[in-house]
C-alpha cells in the first residue's frame, strides 16, 4: 500500500512538472514590439528593462532587438501610441514559477470580465451598454445604403404601459393570423 502511495505521489509530481513546463512554454507565444524614435532610446530601454521582473509575476522581461524590415504573420491584438487614460495594468501571476502545485491557466476566469461584473456602473454607462447591444457596428455588410445616420441624444420617451399594451394588441390584430394556439396571461402590478 505504501508503494502505491509513493507511485501516486511520483505520478502527481511528474504531472505537476509537465504542467509547469507547459505553462512556461505557453508564455513564449506572446510578445510585444516597441518602436523607438532613435537607437539611443532603444539602447536605454534595453539596458534598463532587459531581465527586470514584470510586477510580481516572477517572469523576467526578455528584450531583443529586431530588424526594422521584419514582418509578422499575425495581426497585432492590441496597439497603443500613448498610455490610455485610467489605464490599469492587468495583474499577472505565473503559478508555474510561484507555486509548488501549478494551476492550468485555461481554467482561470477572465479577470477583466470578473472585475467588470463586480463594478458599479453609472446610469449613463448602463444606458450606453443597453443601447450598444441593439446597435449594429459600422462594418456590417448588410447595412442599408442611403439610410441617414443620426446621433441619439437623451433617453427615449416612455409611453404609459396601457398605451404600449394597446399598440401591441392592435398590431397583433392587424397582422397576419398567428400560427398555432397562443395564450396570454396578465398579472396586476
Amino acid at each position: 500500500q505504501e508503494e502505491e502511495e509513493e507511485e501516486g505521489e511520483a505520478d502527481g509530481e511528474l504531472a505537476n512538472e509537465k504542467l509547469r513546463q507547459y505553462e512556461l512554454d505557453r508564455l513564449k507565444y506572446y510578445f510585444g514590439v516597441v518602436t523607438c524614435d532613435s537607437v539611443a532610446t532603444a539602447d536605454r530601454l534595453y539596458a534598463e528593462c532587459d531581465g527586470a521582473e514584470f510586477e510580481a509575476s516572477s517572469l523576467p522581461l526578455d528584450l531583443r532587438f529586431i530588424p526594422e524590415d521584419m514582418t509578422f504573420s499575425k495581426v497585432p491584438r492590441d496597439k497603443a501610441h500613448e498610455l490610455p487614460p485610467k489605464y490599469a495594468a492587468p495583474t499577472f501571476m505565473c503559478s508555474a514559477l510561484q507555486q509548488s502545485k501549478p494551476t492550468l491557466s485555461w481554467d482561470k476566469d477572465d479577470s477583466d470580465r470578473s472585475q467588470m461584473m463586480k463594478r458599479d456602473f453609472s446610469k449613463a454607462e448602463v444606458k450606453e451598454m443597453e443601447y450598444a447591444a441593439y446597435l449594429a457596428s459600422d462594418s456590417d455588410e448588410d447595412e442599408d445604403e442611403g439610410v441617414e445616420e443620426y446621433a441619439f441624444e437623451g433617453a427615449r420617451p416612455q409611453r404609459a404601459k396601457p398605451e404600449r399594451l394597446s399598440e401591441l394588441l392592435h398590431s397583433m390584430r392587424d397582422g397576419e393570423e398567428a400560427e398555432g394556439n397562443m395564450e396570454m396571461s396578465f398579472a396586476a402590478g
